[in-house]
């Protein structure tokens, strides 16, 4: 930066510098016990149904949090296959209340017909919490 006196007129010059824009900030996890980290469980679902059915596996905590946690989340394949077996979730939410220890999330399972093998699919837990076990396995059987 420059100052100089010219008569009685002042000039000023500067050098401005611009940065480019920051990325969009993600949602901070709330700060929580120790002991309050998240997991997913795995989860074990029959479907004898052609019309499908609800994966509901559970996500849990434990100890509680004073913070509500908006959990983001995801699905994918392991033996099954998404629009085949289940319906595929990117960017899934679910929010773990506060003081609360447990919430399921669900998935929706499509229609089996008659005996039809065991096929698994996976849910990871990506943001919104501390995480102890972020991934989970959904097993699809028939009774």
């Amino acid at each position: 930066m420059r100052i100089g006196m010219v008569g009685r007129l002042a000039t000023f010059a500067a050098t401005l510098v611009l940065a480019s824009p920051a990325p969009p900030a993600q949602p901070a996890e709330p700060t929580c016990p120790p002991g309050s980290e998240v997991g997913v469980g795995d989860f074990i679902v029959w479907v004898d149904d052609p019309s499908g059915g609800t994966a509901e596996p559970p996500v849990t905590a434990a100890h509680p949090c004073a913070a509500a946690r908006m959990i983001i989340f995801e699905t994918y394949d392991i033996t099954a296959r998404a629009g085949v077996d289940y319906i595929a979730v990117k960017d899934g939410t679910v929010v773990l209340a506060a003081d609360a220890t447990n919430v399921t999330i669900r998935v929706q399972v499509l229609g089996r017909n008659g005996q039809s093998p065991d096929v698994t699919f996976g849910v990871r837990l990506l943001s919104g919490a501390k995480f102890a076990d972020p991934d989970g396995a959904v097993t699809i059987t028939t009774p």
